[in-house]
């Protein structure tokens, strides 16, 4: 029998700890909800600019009073984000 338990440790491995999250993909939150939005699975409406004009025209035409911006960048967190007029931080409320 114990010729058998030795066997036995030999062929069961201790379970692995659990990995942590991996990411596989890297894609800025535009082109996801472009992802969503392909297959039928709806989003908050939204509409990236690359300019400030692109922003501006954006904003004088989506028909709503209070908007969001957002920078998009592959940094770990919206907070990393920085806008080129100095603003810190990803995501600010405005007005039009």
């Amino acid at each position: 029998m114990l010729h058998s338990l030795r066997n036995a440790r030999s062929v069961v491995r201790p379970a692995r700890a659990f990995a942590g999250q991996v990411r596989n993909l890297s894609i800025h939150e535009y082109q996801s909800m472009e992802l969503l939005n392909a297959y039928g699975i709806p989003t908050p409406a939204s509409k990236a600019a690359k300019t400030p004009q692109e922003a501006y025209d954006v904003a004088k035409n989506f028909g709503k009073d209070g908007l969001v911006i957002k920078a998009q960048v592959l940094a770990g967190g919206r907070g990393k984000g920085k806008f080129d007029t100095g603003l810190q931080g990803g995501v600010h409320k405005v007005s039009r």
